[in-house]
């Protein structure tokens, strides 16, 4: 050999204590030295290669040795190599090294020689090899099953003889298999749902305690024997089960290796085992990640249903369906009825409550492939898939109509003015766009909300005729006030002192003479006005109409006007009235504007704000439709009013009904003794009448006393006695 082993007695002495394999060889190739770490790394101690190439030593594996001969004629050419290889020790185990050689020279060139590094990077590159794929895979969008299966492939290369699964832990605690590629269909299906337990094969039990299992005898184990079925029939005699544990502990999964044979594990193998273990906790927590962020996205976060998004989609998937099969569905739109009086009254906590209890109920009701959404507030909706007739829609819509009261007989008192109305539509019978079936839907649900709480209804053709006419009058009534109210003009009905038959005042009362429908009452275009924003604009010329009227009456003579809830909340009510009263010149002590508790129920605080406002200037406020609501003791405690209005369904009901006259009779006695006076609604007989006068009710006012129409009919005369006054009829 051209170099003399003399020279490495100092390298030897210098490297044997390295982690790294040092080899030097004359520039043929032919080893020189060799440290203590290229025999742990290689298999072979320094005097079996002395002498001898490296390319000549190694096993044939892969290209090890081409590789090999390819460093040497670089070094030979340009006097360095860096490269990694891939080869087998004198074992076979494969591995990765990473491979730095230099040529040294001793007296210029008559004594050159090769000096090369050799460490060993095989799990570092099965790692980086790994998360490599893992991290592109996920990236691209693969399921963890694909993801897992990928794992276990890649794995099962680097070992003889084993197979490896994968399965997770769901919330039930069972076994869920990910990723199996080799092992039996049968085998996978026998333990699929397993709940993990203490004597549960070697998955189960490896996830209950948390820690390996190794079993060398799946035919003898204890932890194998309650599935005799499955060790009688699987090839495997060995599997070594390990856990995945996420971040805080917490055990998700499992993964395990099958053999033939019992598994000694060797370094290489708790090398493979960690590797194994970082990946699939990775690959674990990004697909969680991935999943939570998925159904935040398609759910209420709230109920847990599906949200409005996703309903949507579900909804044109299941349109197409029926295009191909001409399978019908429907569609229920459905609203809490209460639900904002139970915010109001009970507080946000008792309404989210029932939101929630309310899901679980419709969830109990669906089908098959049913879809439950909740699109916002109050509001839900049920895609009922294979929905044969009308009829069918109709019972599941009753279902959930019915199904408020299984929460109701909870006994919970802040639930006890729910209800649920729900309006359906079918496709493809009523339509066939996703538009067009949740405007009908929605049409139907409106016309339940009209019929009373708890109504199931179905949609019909009329209903979007009722929509084209009440378009048609939104657009009229806009054209209207937008002319000075043209066609639009107030009646009066008077109101008497019923002690001494003395006029007092008039409610006005706007119409609507429309030019192709006639007149139109208020209770059908001033909702109208409402779900359009004209009630600002209708409430400011009603309010003119009738201060301008009532600046030509006796002084002291009232005009009492109708207040809308969207007047008090939107824009500035005490200002409008205080121009229009300065304008007209009208005291404001005779303008009384009456409003329903609905006006407070929208928005307390802002409603007692303006009217304390208007109080302060003068105006009178009234409570109309006394008694209809459910809270309207509680607000004569917010507000001082200044008039009480008994509806008119207690006072039809005197004569005949116990109820309704012990109602009033207490109502009266209650503001008599808190000095509020009170007007009763709706006096069609003389029999009412003179109950409520027995009953010393201040006013009152109806049909009896006087019907709406000219202010200046009812006018008292100029002289005592000149006309006869309805009271002494």
């Amino acid at each position: 050999m051209g170099v003399e082993l003399t020279r490495f007695d100092l390298m030897r002495l210098a490297t044997d204590s390295l982690d790294q394999a040092v080899v030097a060889t004359d520039m043929e190739g032919n080893v020189a030295f060799a440290n203590e770490a290229f025999t742990r790394l290689t298999g072979y101690r320094a005097d079996e290669v002395l002498g001898r190439r490296l390319s000549d030593v190694v096993p044939a594996f892969g290209d090890a040795r081409n590789k090999l001969r390819d460093a040497l004629r670089a070094l030979q050419t340009v006097g360095s190599f860096k490269d990694e290889i891939l080869f087998s020790d004198r074992s076979g185990e494969p591995k990765w090294a990473s491979l730095t050689a230099n040529v040294v020279s001793e007296d210029g060139e008559a004594s050159r020689y090769i000096v090369a590094s050799i460490s060993d990077i095989t799990f570092a590159k099965i790692y980086e090899t790994l998360q490599h794929r893992l991290l592109r895979d996920l990236v691209h969008g693969k399921s963890l099953p694909a993801m897992m299966n990928m794992v276990c492939r890649e794995v099962q290369q680097m070992l003889d003889d084993i197979h490896m699964s994968v399965s997770l832990i769901d919330q039930a605690g069972c076994l869920r298999m990910q990723a199996a590629p080799d092992l039996p269909a049968w085998y996978c299906d026998a333990i699929e749902g397993l709940p993990i337990g203490p004597v549960v094969g070697s998955c189960g039990t490896a996830a209950w305690i948390g820690e390996a299992v190794n079993v060398d005898d799946i035919h003898t184990d204890p932890l194998w024997a309650p599935f005799p079925e499955i060790t009688g029939n699987l090839e495997y005699t060995s599997v070594w089960s390990l856990p995945i544990k996420a971040g805080d502990g917490t055990v998700k999964g499992v993964f395990a290796f099958y053999a033939h044979s019992p598994i000694v594990p060797s370094a290489f193998h708790w090398r493979i085992v960690d590797i194994c273990k970082e990946l699939c906790a990775l690959a674990l927590e990004r697909t969680e990640a991935h999943n939570r962020v998925r159904h935040l996205a398609n759910h209420d976060s709230l109920t847990g249903l599906f949200n409005r998004q996703y309903f949507h989609h579900e909804l044109d998937a299941e349109i197409a369906h029926a295009a191909a099969t001409d399978a019908p569905f429907a569609v229920h739109l459905i609203d809490l009825d209460g639900f904002k009086e139970i915010n109001d009254r009970y507080g946000h906590k008792a309404g989210d409550d029932l939101l929630v209890a309310f899901a679980r109920q419709l969830e109990g009701l669906a089908e098959g492939s049913d879809t439950i959404a909740r699109l916002g507030g109050d509001e839900f909706a049920m895609l009922q898939s294979h929905c044969s007739s009308a009829a069918d829609a109709q019972r599941r819509a009753e279902e959930i109509t019915g199904s408020i009261q299984a929460l109701l007989a909870q006994g919970r008192v802040d639930w006890e003015t729910a209800g649920a109305s729900v309006g359906f539509a079918l496709c493809p019978k009523d339509a066939d766009t996703p538009e067009e079936l949740l405007r009908n839907a929605d049409l139907a649900l409106y016309r339940a909300k009209q019929s009373g709480r708890g109504k199931a209804c179905s949609y019909t053709i009329s209903m979007t005729h009722e929509v084209e006419k009440r378009r048609r009058l939104e657009r009229d009534l806009r054209c209207a006030l937008s002319r000075g109210g043209l066609g639009l003009h107030l009646v009066y009905q008077p109101q008497y002192r019923l002690s001494d038959n003395d006029l007092v005042g008039f409610e006005a009362l706007v119409r609507w003479n429309h030019p192709e429908f006639g007149e139109i009452l208020p209770e059908h275009f001033v909702p109208i006005a409402e779900r359009a924003h004209l009630i600002g604009d209708l409430g400011a010329w009603v309010l003119r109409e009738a201060c301008l009227a009532a600046s030509g009456w006796p002084q002291d003579v009232c005009v009492a006007v109708n207040l809308s809830p969207a007047q008090i909340t939107e824009g500035d009510l005490p200002r409008l009235v205080h121009s229009t009263l300065l304008e007209l010149g009208l005291s404001p002590s005779r303008l009384e504007l009456e409003i329903t508790e609905n006006v407070l129920i929208e928005d307390k605080s802002i409603a007692l704000h303006v009217l304390r406002r208007l109080s302060a200037m003068g105006v009178k406020i009234a409570m109309d439709d006394f008694g209809t609501g459910y809270a309207s003791l509680s607000y004569l405690h917010f507000f001082p009013f200044d008039k009480i209005k008994i509806d008119q369904s207690f006072v039809s009901n005197l004569e005949d009904n116990a109820y309704s006259l012990a109602i009033v009779d207490a109502v009266l006695g209650l503001c008599s003794s808190i000095g509020i006076p009170v007007t009763a609604e709706g006096i069609e007989t003389r029999a009412q009448l003179e109950i409520l006068m027995g009953k010393n009710c201040d006013y009152g006012q109806g049909f009896y006393l006087g019907a709406p129409g000219d202010a200046l009919v009812w006018m008292p005369p100029a002289k005592p006695g000149a006309a006869q006054r309805p009271l002494s009829a």
